[in-house]
């Protein structure tokens, strides 16, 4: 499919970064489609445990996220599996 659809579940319930993310908190999920691609953007839409993504191609490529460039030079994109609850 071309879209993702994520709802409540026990993912929000243990505070994972899935439960961070909705239409109006949508930072995380822009710089997992930037990394793929500058020119790639995440459009969502829905309420805040019950909404859609869709990955949209545009033609301006776009400037890296500070968030981004903090975790390069700093070590903090480094991170390993864990066990959750």
């Amino acid at each position: 499919p071309d879209f993702v659809h994520v709802r409540s579940s026990p993912a929000y319930e243990d505070g994972s970064w899935i439960s961070l993310v909705s239409p109006v908190a949508d930072l995380p999920l822009q710089a997992i489609v930037q990394a793929v691609d500058p020119h790639l953007r995440a459009g969502l839409s829905g309420t805040e445990s019950d909404w859609t993504v869709r990955v949209i191609e545009t033609d301006t490529a776009a400037k890296k996220l500070s968030e981004v460039e903090v975790t390069e030079f700093s070590g903090g994109a480094s991170w390993v599996f864990e066990e959750r609850k």
